[in-house]
């Protein structure tokens, strides 16, 4: 009899143990170790973030440089570009290089920029007799137009017969004038003798 209660009881302090461990287990270390890796994987999510950020950065202040790099040579460009067109002293400038490689010019023009004339200012006046309102809104408009162009355009017109390494040292050297200029067109035929006949058209800039 003795020893059955001693077994009953080994046995209710074992299930009582079991109880508390069951109890410790759900309510206590079950809801910790959830915590544990939700922190966990809270952290993993943050240093991801992290070091995405970092990235970001790292872009933004390369993109700031570069932004920074290109106003500087804007900067630059514009104080390149001439107050006044100073067309004959640009063709002078045009005549010495081709003289310099022993060319022969056959004509070089400059052309002003091109206005309106009075039968397009007439056109544009009958296009808006509809109403006052529409005279002043295309009158509006073209002031906004002048408004927004900073620089005038002027087009030049070589003609010379060469061989082609003087044409390539003259194209080098019109590069160095100092002047924004470009070359919108330029046409080879060769001659009889075996040397070209260029025509080069072109454009440089002056500010307004």
């Amino acid at each position: 009899m003795k020893y059955a209660n001693i077994k009953n009881s080994i046995h209710l302090k074992f299930f009582l143990a079991s109880l508390l461990l069951a109890v410790f287990v759900i309510f206590v270390l079950v809801p910790k170790t959830k915590m544990f890796w939700q922190n966990f994987s809270s952290l993993k999510n943050n240093q991801k973030q992290i070091l995405f950020l970092q990235q970001k950065k790292q872009e933004l202040q390369k993109l700031q440089k570069d932004k920074n790099k290109i106003k500087s040579i804007l900067t630059k460009s514009e104080n390149l570009i001439p107050q006044k067109a100073e067309t004959s002293y640009f063709l002078s400038q045009i005549d010495a290089v081709l003289f310099s490689n022993g060319i022969s010019t056959q004509s070089i023009s400059m052309s002003e920029p091109k206005s309106k004339t009075s039968a397009e200012k007439t056109d544009e006046t009958t296009k808006s007799t509809g109403g006052s309102t529409l005279t002043q809104q295309s009158t509006t408009q073209k002031t906004q137009e002048d408004k927004t162009q900073k620089y005038r355009t002027y087009a030049f017109s070589l003609s010379f017969t060469t061989d082609f390494p003087k044409l390539k040292n003259f194209l080098k050297m019109s590069e160095t004038l100092g002047r924004f200029n470009r070359i919108t067109s330029l046409n080879l035929t060769v001659a009889e003798n075996q040397l070209l006949e260029v025509k080069i058209e072109g454009e440089i800039l002056s500010k307004k």
